[in-house]
Order: C-alpha cells, then structure tokens, then sequence
C-alpha cells in the first residue's frame, strides 16, 4: 500500500485538528479551575483566568463559576474526543496531570526555599552579632 501526498496532507490536518481541539478543552478546564480556585478564595493558584469572562455572583457576593463556561468545556470536550484517537486522549491527560503536579511542587519548593533561606538568614546574623 503506497500513501499519496494527499494522505499525508489529510493524516497531518487531523492530528493538527486534534491538538488544537485539545488546546481549546484544556484551556477551558484551565479556567474553569482557575475559578473555582477563586471561588474558595484561593490567591496561589497557578492557573489563572484570562478570558476577561465576567462571573456571577451569589447571595454572599462571592464568585460563582459561570455555568455557561462549565457547559461550554462539555462541549469542547466532545469535539476533542471526536477528533483524537482514544491512546492519545489518555497520553494527553496524564501529561496535563504530570505538568500540573510539577507546577504545584515547583511553588511548594520555592516557598520552602524563601522560608529556609529567610531563617538561614536570620540565623546567621545573629551569629555573626555573638561573635
């Protein structure tokens, strides 16, 4: 069996059809998150909402996440799923996971590493003072 030019154009068009489709569902799940991390208030998450979308507001006058938003990311969710294959769909959420896990322990490290060197420090002038 011998592929033509056109098959390769069209294998190409479908894989880069997969990644942007990809790109479009996971950067909804990113704000999403990012509002829901609003929501419990908090101020360190790594994922921030950059769509400009304005959030409802409950009773309490906290942020809601916009439902239109969640519905949308079903929506993109089903066209991802549609236009990838089923082992690269597996292969692209662990690496999502993977990549967020990393995020989280680099700015856990970071925050150790100010509090460890801000009480080496300290530690150390009062050293040199007694010395």
């Amino acid at each position: 069996m011998s592929f033509t030019l056109s098959d390769t154009q069209t294998q190409r068009e479908k894989r880069e059809n997969c990644w942007r489709l990809r790109d479009a569902y996971f950067t909804c799940l990113d704000f999403v998150e990012a509002s829901i991390a609003n929501n419990r208030g908090d101020d360190n998450s790594s994922i921030t909402n950059n769509r400009g979308s304005e959030n409802v507001k409950n009773s309490n006058g906290n942020k809601k996440i916009n439902i239109i938003d969640s519905r949308e990311c079903t929506q993109k969710k089903k066209e991802y799923e549609e236009a990838c294959p089923s082992s690269w769909i597996i292969y692209f959420h662990k690496r999502r996971e993977l990549e967020k896990r990393q995020r989280i322990r680099a700015i856990v490290a970071k925050e150790l590493g100010d509090e460890i060197g801000v009480g080496a420090a300290k530690s150390a002038g009062s050293q040199n003072v007694n010395n």
